[in-house]
């Protein structure tokens, strides 16, 4: 991992350390955010359950809580969870016990590189949640496909670049040029510059703590890296399509994001449609190292 990736994730692991106790929240939350945790969960044990046979071996990479370690645990797969975040590993252990699977599970806190270097191999690797944070992903894919068994799978959820929300966004996505505040803001910014540079007068002060870094893929990026990898697409499918919001406020309230989502996942399990899939905010792909 480059000294960048390093830096981001030390970022996120400080961060990841803070909000642990309430990461459990969003798995018992009926609200729309919770809502999109659960569903990616439900997503990734419906594809282990399609590739992988009961009883094998799963490594779910930033795992959290255990939330989805725990669910394949109960279906019958013999799971380690890694997290780099000690609080979530530590929440983990005690999800785990508390279910009765302690002797099914296992969670470490670490980096999955150094799971290569002790020879492990598993069926299936899910990772939810995880490549938002690697800025760098090309050798951690590399090490995907390294602890990856023959006919592994892995299944990578990312946070989608094309997401239909951003497509629509008029201050920050694609249509930001049919928003006349657009052309308000850059005026604004451009009198400030003027300001500083020809009248020596000094622009309003914007100090704040330094924003975490994520990283947004798009679906045919996420293809192409696992590809270059030696990884073959072999499904994929794609959910969130109702989180529409302007300057980082939800527009559509909850029961009616419902609503609108249930419409377009019906709309996108349709051949004609199906290219919807691609559009929605949590993307997951499914990838084999099947020859």
């Amino acid at each position: 991992m480059n000294d960048i990736s390093k830096a981001v994730s030390s970022d996120w692991r400080r961060h990841f350390e803070g909000i642990s106790s309430r990461w459990d929240d969003y798995y018992r939350g009926t609200d729309y955010d919770s809502y999109a945790k659960q569903e990616r969960a439900r997503y990734a044990v419906a594809f282990v359950e399609k590739y992988v046979p009961v009883g094998k071996k799963v490594l779910d990479v930033g795992c959290g809580t255990g939330q989805v370690a725990c669910m394949l645990a109960q279906k019958g797969y013999e799971v380690v969870g890694i997290d780099y975040s000690s609080e979530m590993i530590k929440l983990s252990r005690q999800n785990a016990e508390s279910m009765g699977l302690g002797a099914k599970t296992k969670f470490v806190v670490g980096e999955i590189e150094a799971l290569v270097s002790k020879g492990r191999r598993f069926d299936a690797i899910v990772a939810l949640g995880y490549f938002e944070y690697i800025l760098a992903p090309i050798p951690v894919i590399a090490a995907v496909n390294a602890l990856l068994g023959p006919s592994g799978i892995c299944i990578a959820q990312i946070w989608n670049r094309w997401r239909l929300p951003r497509l629509l966004d008029f201050r920050d996505g694609p249509c930001k040029f049919f928003n006349p505040l657009t052309y308000v803001s850059k005026a604004l910014q451009k009198a400030g510059d003027f300001s500083k540079r020809v009248l020596g007068r000094p622009r309003k002060n914007m100090a704040g703590p330094p924003p975490l870094i994520r990283k947004w893929y798009s679906p045919v990026l996420l293809d192409r890296l696992m590809s270059e990898a030696g990884l073959s697409k072999c499904d994929h499918a794609g959910h969130l399509f109702a989180g529409l919001a302007y300057d980082g406020k939800r527009m559509v309230p909850d029961r009616a994001a419902f609503v609108l989502e249930r419409l377009m996942v019906e709309l996108a399990r349709m051949r004609i449609f199906g290219k919807l899939q691609l559009l929605g905010e949590n993307y997951i792909g499914v990838y084999s190292n099947r020859g």
